[in-house]
C-alpha cells in the first residue's frame, strides 16, 4: 500500500510522471506602428480624457462618512473609466502618449489612494476605534499606491529618445 500510495508500480519501480499536457503559445498581438496618424489619435483621445481626469480630482472625501461610500464609489467608477482609456492609448503604440498615459493612470491612482487616507473618522468612535479605521483605509490605499508606482515606472521606462515626454516623465520620478 505505502508503494502505491508513493506511486510506484507492483514491481517497486516508480512509475514515469505523466507527460505534460501541450500548451500552445499565445497569440501574437500586433502592436500598432507609431506615426503621425498614431500619434495624432493618441493624443486626441488623451485630450478628450483630461475633462474626465480633472473632474474625478474634484470629487472630495465627504465630512459625514455615511456618504464615504457614495463618494468612494464615484471615485473608483471614475478611475475604472479613465483606466479603459488610458489603455486604449496605450495601445496605438505612439511613445510620447504612451508615456503621457501611464502619468495620467498613476496619477490617477495615486489620487485615489490619497483619498482614502483623507476619509475622516465617522463621528463617536473611541480613539482605538478611530485607530483601526485609519488602518483599515491605510490598508486598502496601500496597494492602490503600489499600482499608480508601477505605472509611474513603466512611464519612466518608454522609449527615452523622445524629448516631447520628458516633461512627463520628470513628474513620474518625482511622483516616485
Amino acid at each position: 500500500l505505502l508503494a502505491l500510495s508513493l506511486g510506484c508500480a507492483h514491481s517497486g519501480q516508480a512509475t514515469p510522471p505523466a507527460p505534460p499536457p501541450e500548451t500552445k503559445p499565445p497569440p501574437v498581438v500586433p502592436v500598432p506602428v507609431p506615426g503621425p496618424e498614431a500619434d495624432a489619435r493618441a493624443e486626441a483621445a488623451f485630450r478628450a480624457l483630461e475633462p474626465k481626469f480633472d473632474a474625478l480630482q474634484e470629487i472630495r472625501p465627504p465630512a459625514d462618512a455615511r456618504q464615504l461610500k457614495a463618494s468612494l464609489g464615484l471615485r473608483v467608477k471614475g478611475a475604472t473609466e479613465l483606466e479603459r482609456g488610458y489603455q486604449a492609448i496605450i495601445g496605438l503604440g505612439s511613445p510620447e502618449w504612451t508615456v503621457a498615459a501611464l502619468v495620467r493612470l498613476g496619477d490617477t491612482w495615486e489620487q485615489l489612494a490619497l483619498f482614502l487616507r483623507a476619509v475622516p473618522s465617522p463621528a463617536g468612535l473611541t480613539p482605538e476605534q478611530a485607530g483601526i479605521f485609519r488602518s483599515e483605509l491605510a490598508a486598502r490605499a496601500w496597494p492602490i499606491e503600489e499600482k499608480a508606482a508601477d505605472s509611474y515606472r513603466k512611464a519612466i521606462a518608454v522609449t527615452p529618445d523622445v524629448p516631447e515626454s520628458e516633461p512627463w516623465r520628470a513628474f513620474a520620478r518625482e511622483r516616485l
